[in-house]
């Protein structure tokens, strides 16, 4: 992988609606459109001929196929690129809570796949540990609070998960952004080797002539970076070092989030940035009209946790699913208990006094650095047994994550 202190900034051109983004006019237009996509155009779900793209941003949350917001993207032939959105990795580079942005063939919502075309990291912090209290599990990155919980996966690297880490240490942070309270819930902490830039994607507040901030850091330039502007949201390169007012210094900046392409099916993963009614809200700086869907799992409201679905049409989201996490439950965010993930392929790396095992995908072949602790697993179909544990069996686990967020503690293993 290439060295992440030599990162560039794209910035995208992203679509703007003139007027409202519901007039009568446009919500016929839609109706039309998605009536289209869902049938004889070459619905979104059966991936029939001419059918969209399809579109993720999320986590990593198993493997086999990576999944993300529940779809098991084949990435075995997927471009598979950095951060920085031109440096080229491996399919091994792709790891357990990472955050992705996946471009794909058509997603079929039945079956929960797709086959990936491209594959970019999407990390939300890198720089230098500071403020680390073990106790509340957090610490600040780039001047923003970083929250761990029992679902923050951990390098292997930081023996001890938290406790592996100490203020000045240089970590990545794959996270989910909550605008709202400016807390970035970790879902993967790496070290870092060497950094000339530091980097943090948030949102952007009190914008003036030569300064803005991105939760309560203040950010000062020289000139206006492309893709900052007062309430988007932006990914910024500063100088490690503070300038004499406590102000970080912005070497170069660019558009926080990508825009899906018209017509993509799309599936998001975070929280409310700004709200006006069901037919007009944000996530993840895409826009979202949710007015002729009923969200399941609570309240659409700013600060809220939620998973969306739909069709993106004349640059608005057009929502066919919202789910709302309370507290992001069962994803990692305050209060939670975790979240279930899953890893299919091949046993690899197999130890019997550790009652430990890797593994490797059947289609990629790529060998998965998070071990599996089989010592409390239940097997499958019945009388099956750890016995049956072999380099090569092909088996199916389910579980949660270890206490130091180092190994997946299988609760379900079935031998496919």
């Amino acid at each position: 992988m290439k060295s992440k202190d030599q990162e560039k900034v794209v910035p995208m051109k992203t679509s703007d609606l003139v007027g409202a983004w519901r007039a009568p006019l446009a919500s016929l237009l839609v109706a039309l459109t998605l009536t289209c996509l869902m049938s004889a155009c070459g619905g979104v779900d059966g991936g029939g001929s001419g059918a969209p793209v399809g579109y993720s941003q999320g986590s990593i949350t198993g493997f086999g196929s990576i999944i993300v917001n529940d779809i098991h993207f084949d990435e075995s032939g997927a471009t598979v690129l950095a951060d920085d959105g031109s440096t080229p990795l491996q399919a091994g580079d792709l790891k357990l809570g990472m955050s992705v942005e996946v471009e794909s063939g058509a997603i079929d919502t039945v079956a929960g796949t797709a086959t990936a075309t491209a594959v970019r990291l999407h990390s939300s912090l890198l720089g230098a540990v500071a403020g680390l209290n073990q106790t509340a599990g957090t610490f600040t990155l780039v001047g923003q609070v970083v929250q761990v919980t029992s679902a923050t996966v951990f390098d292997p690297a930081l023996t001890g998960g938290l406790a592996g880490m100490a203020n000045g240490n240089l970590v990545e942070v794959h996270a989910v952004y909550d605008p709202v309270s400016s807390v970035y819930s970790a879902r993967r902490i790496d070290p870092v080797t060497s950094a000339s830039l530091y980097r943090v994607r948030g949102l952007v507040s009190t914008l003036t002539s030569n300064t803005f901030q991105i939760g309560s850091a203040v950010f000062v330039y020289t000139s206006l970076p492309a893709g900052v502007t007062e309430g988007g949201m932006a990914r910024v390169l500063v100088r490690p070092t503070l300038d004499s007012q406590g102000r970080w210094v912005v070497s170069t900046a660019g558009l926080g989030e990508r825009q899906p392409g018209e017509g993509a099916h799309v599936g998001l993963a975070g929280v409310v940035s700004s709200y006006t009614s069901l037919g007009r809200f944000v996530v993840d700086d895409v826009r979202v009209d949710a007015s002729m869907v009923t969200p399941t799992g609570g309240t659409v409201a700013k600060g809220a946790w939620v998973k969306v679905e739909g069709v993106m049409s004349v640059g608005v989201l057009v929502a066919d699913k919202v789910e709302v996490k309370v507290a992001d439950a069962g994803h990692g965010g305050p209060g939670s208990g975790g979240f279930d993930m899953q890893l299919r392929g091949k046993v690899d790396s197999l130890n019997t006094d550790t009652k430990t095992f890797k593994v490797r995908d059947a289609k990629s072949d790529t060998l998965r650095d998070v071990r599996v602790d089989y010592s409390q697993a239940s097997f499958l179909p019945s009388g099956s047994s750890a016995a049956n544990l072999a380099a090569g069996v092909l088996v199916e686990v389910k579980g949660a994550l270890s206490r130091d967020g180092h190994d997946v503690v299988a609760t379900e293993i079935r031998f496919r």
